[in-house]
């Protein structure tokens, strides 16, 4: 209920949502939180409050160790974020949503870099470091405007040639094909 009456305050440009990496990647096993039915409720919530309010969904990141903490579970990182890719690219075509590629951008960054530990995760192998909250935060931006985050001079704390990697790499993987991404 706080959601919706949030959604109805005002008629935004942009709303963004963002859902778990476990229960996108896997939602056929995860049900505690079902994601298809809580997107499409919202997308119906938001476009009967604006029409023209744009909605993204954040794709997710995997768990830094993808599902081997789970008994008998196989998928490391790279595993669990290709199921997220697939699933968030489903779910955008069903409910015509744009899709900020986040865990996209991430999966390119921890391959280029190969995989260090908490590089872009914090030590719960899970929520983001600063360095991918950054990286997000550019996705976000690319996404949103649809142009290069390349050249802007906040880099967070950040050394200025890692923040400048990060904007490569948000705006390259958003404006590559935008088409893919659905915005509209």
């Amino acid at each position: 209920s706080s959601t919706e009456a949030k959604i109805k305050e005002q008629e935004w440009d942009y709303v963004i949502l963002q859902g778990v990496g476990r229960v996108v990647a896997y939602p056929h096993i995860f049900m505690d939180n079902p994601v298809y039915p809580a997107l499409s409720s919202l997308t119906e919530t938001i476009r009967a409050n604006c029409a023209e309010t744009k909605i993204l969904f954040c794709m997710p990141w995997a768990y830094e160790d993808g599902m081997v903490w789970q008994p008998g579970w196989t998928d490391l990182y790279p595993q669990m974020q290709q199921h997220i890719y697939d699933n968030t690219l489903l779910y955008s075509a069903a409910l015509d949503i744009g899709v900020a590629p986040v865990g996209w951008a991430w999966n390119r960054v921890l391959q280029e870099q190969n995989y260090p530990l908490h590089y872009l995760h914090v030590s719960d192998w899970n929520h983001p470091s600063l360095k991918g909250s950054y990286l997000m935060a550019c996705v976000v931006f690319a996404s949103i405007f649809q142009q290069s985050v390349v050249g802007n001079t906040y880099w967070a704390g950040l050394e200025e040639t890692e923040a400048i990697y990060f904007q490569q790499v948000a705006s390259e993987i958003v404006l590559q094909d935008i088409s893919l991404w659905n915005f509209q």
